[in-house]
């Protein structure tokens, strides 16, 4: 009998043990919100500054190569396949470099001499030639020879050659360094590097201009005539008084 209970004992299983809840999963907490990333600004690049070369090696009218009408804001414009740079010989300035409050002016004139201004006539004869042979594809009417020379503006005036100037122009003092434009008045002698870049249409005329991108003052000639000493007055010939009685003294 003991045997049976312990039998009996054995088969019966041990109570279970309690059961253990499981701890609860954490609430989800709400992302943090993440700053907007802006898109990144790609650093505007500066236009690039071209350096002139000298006029007389310009080859005319090889090295304008135009290329076809565009729309520019209310104008159209044929822009030059390569922007055309050139370094001026000293000219005089018949304007400011700068308006009133010292303000950069929008034009100066300037008053080429020589063969720099046959250089300048000779660019405005090319390009009023290359809108003569490309009339067909540039405009769309068709406009009579004559017209067109009629409607060509020339930069020429009696206020001397117009120039249009940038607001960032580049001016520099003689050793090179940069200078106010306020202090370049008219009369100045500079040099300077002039840029073509596009024949411009408008409603009843059309031209090119130029425009200064750099200028330094350039010294001034300096005056190597001398002014003539003037002639010691002669001595006055004595009376003939006086002179008798001056060798009755000494004879």
């Amino acid at each position: 009998m003991e045997m049976a209970a312990q039998d009996a004992q054995a088969v019966v299983p041990p109570p279970a043990a309690p059961a253990v809840e499981a701890p609860a999963a954490p609430a989800p907490q709400p992302e943090a919100p993440q700053p907007e990333q802006q898109p990144q600004q790609q650093p505007q690049q500066q236009p690039q500054q071209l350096a002139g070369r000298p006029f007389r090696s310009v080859a005319l009218p090889d090295d304008l190569q135009f290329g076809g009408l565009e729309r520019e804001g209310k104008s159209y414009v044929v822009r030059l396949a390569a922007p055309l740079a050139v370094l001026t010989p000293p000219l005089v300035l018949n304007a400011p470099l700068t308006g009133a409050d010292d303000e950069p002016a929008p034009f100066t004139w300037i008053a080429p001499a020589g063969q720099f201004q046959e250089f300048l006539r000779g660019v405005e004869g090319a390009m009023l030639e290359a809108c003569l042979a490309n009339k067909d594809a540039w405009l769309r009417k068709d406009v009579h020879d004559d017209a067109l020379r009629a409607s060509f503006k020339s930069m020429f005036s009696d206020n001397g050659f117009k120039v249009k100037l940038p607001a960032d122009l580049a001016v520099f003092d003689m050793a090179g360094a940069l200078m106010d434009p306020a202090e370049v008045q008219a009369g100045a002698l500079v040099k300077g590097i002039l840029v073509l870049k596009q024949l411009v249409f408008g409603k009843t005329e059309f031209g090119a201009v130029w425009r200064m991108t750099q200028a330094r003052v350039a010294p001034q000639p300096q005056c190597l005539i001398a002014d003539e000493p003037e002639p010691e007055p002669e001595p006055a010939d004595p009376e003939p008084g006086d002179a008798d009685s001056e060798v009755d003294e000494f004879v």
